[in-house]
């Protein structure tokens, strides 16, 4: 049963979410224009000038929408508090399945440069993105 205090509660859980996802600084800046910039250097003479553009315009999207991730679980669970549960269970969704790609980014990025032990520095995005599905599973009910 949806009472008010649940709602209220599962919101609150949400917006913790988001702002652990903001308050980690982890980003995805690193690895990303990295992967642009191999596709310039390396593979420029094979790649025509118009699939390098597509890359960078689909790259900066998804930097964009990793970076709103823990703004999309705040709002969403706003939302959720206020009682308007289908929209802030989508807009946490969307900002938790951006937490989800900036996670796996940002733990390959980790793993590839320091190896295990930097993947437990992301612990409290990982967190935040726990708390995000919780929070959303919780309205559900």
């Amino acid at each position: 049963m949806r009472t008010p205090v649940r709602l209220a509660l599962s919101g609150s859980v949400c917006v913790v979410g988001g702002l652990l996802m903001i308050l980690s600084g982890v980003v995805a800046h690193g690895f990303l224009p990295k992967i642009l910039d191999f596709v310039k250097s390396a593979v420029s003479d094979m790649t025509p000038h118009s699939a390098y553009v597509a890359l960078s315009i689909v790259i900066q999207i998804l930097l964009f929408l990793i970076g709103l991730g823990g703004l999309g679980v705040i709002a969403g669970g706003v939302l959720i508090a206020l009682g308007r549960i289908t929209t802030g269970k989508f807009i946490v969704a969307l900002g938790g399945g951006a937490g989800f790609i900036g996670l796996a980014i940002a733990l390959a990025y980790a793993f590839y440069t320091a190896g295990y032990s930097s993947i437990l520095t992301h612990a409290e995005y990982w967190i935040g993105v726990l708390f995000a599905a919780l929070g959303r599973h919780y309205a559900h009910k």
